[in-house]
């Protein structure tokens, strides 16, 4: 019986061991390092397809490609990697990340389904953070193509602890910063579906005059929003955001929520663009 529980006991050990073993560590960078690597092979498979067809970037020749460019620099194919780095901006869909220079390159970093949680506009543009996602993961389209996705995809924002950010009304401080993009948190005053055609929009931005500041960029913005939304200001004045419902969920009149945009004044007026952003509402939280 001794003897038989001893070669269970052993059994178990190497079973733990083995275990043990193959579980593979997740690789950790600075985002300055990886960049430095990441944008090698980007270079790398641009020179080699710059005559290559849309179509052509698709299948196994592409993904032997960014297999061979990956490998050459240190990466693999479907690497799950923690990024440290600063958020640049958030939009169309992504967290950039940068490093502190102003001239850096980026790296995108996309989550499940390519739709941006609501929990990522409570990010700070400049701040550190750090994220955790699948570099260079290969994927099958529908028709059972073979592709592979150059940023980070299937992210998770590991820092800030997202879950612990307080509302804090900072309407007033967003129409004095000169920031590329912020993150805004304010009360909803108002909810409004802009009545205009998509042709009539289109020829609003036709028409925008780029002498006039703020001009273009109340122009774009009112092309591409679906909605906006307002919070009041001192002196009876608004700030008003310019969103796309496809991005995110419109909130009600009250709601105390947060996104991010490009603040910019136009005739007197303060907007902000934040088509691409998610929204989320506190009114929500549990």
């Amino acid at each position: 019986m001794k003897k038989k529980l001893l070669i269970i006991a052993s059994m178990l050990i190497l079973v733990i061991a083995f275990a043990g073993c193959s579980k593979k560590d997740v690789k950790e960078y600075n985002i300055d390092d990886l960049l430095v690597k990441y944008t090698k092979v980007k270079k790398g498979i641009e020179k080699e397809t710059q005559y290559w067809s849309d179509d052509e970037k698709k299948g196994d020749k592409y993904v032997r490609l960014v297999k061979k460019y990956a490998e050459k620099n240190g990466f693999e194919l479907n690497e799950k990697i923690l990024v440290k780095g600063k958020v640049n901006s958030v939009m169309a869909g992504g967290v950039f990340l940068s490093t502190n220079s102003k001239d850096s390159d980026s790296l995108m970093c996309t989550f499940k389904s390519f739709k941006l949680p609501s929990y990522t506009a409570l990010l700070e543009p400049d701040k550190n953070s750090t994220v955790e996602g699948i570099l260079f993961e290969t994927y099958k389209d529908k028709d059972g193509t073979n592709g592979v996705h150059e940023n980070l995809s299937k992210c998770k924002i590991k820092s800030p602890n997202l879950n612990e950010t307080e509302f804090e009304d900072n309407i007033e401080d967003i129409v004095l910063s000169e920031n590329y993009q912020d993150r805004i948190m304010g009360t909803v005053t108002s909810v409004v579906k802009i009545p205009a055609s998509e042709d009539e929009r289109q020829e609003v931005s036709d028409s925008a005059d780029s002498s006039i500041p703020g001009e273009s960029d109340f122009a774009s913005a009112y092309r591409y929003a679906s909605h906006t939304i307002s919070f009041d200001l001192e002196d009876d004045k608004n700030l008003i955001c310019f969103v796309d419902e496809s991005f995110c969920n419109l909130p009600e009149i009250g709601d105390k929520i947060s996104l991010i945009g490009n603040h910019f004044t136009y005739e007197d007026d303060e907007w902000v663009e934040a088509i691409y952003s998610p929204i989320y509402n506190f009114s929500n939280k549990k």
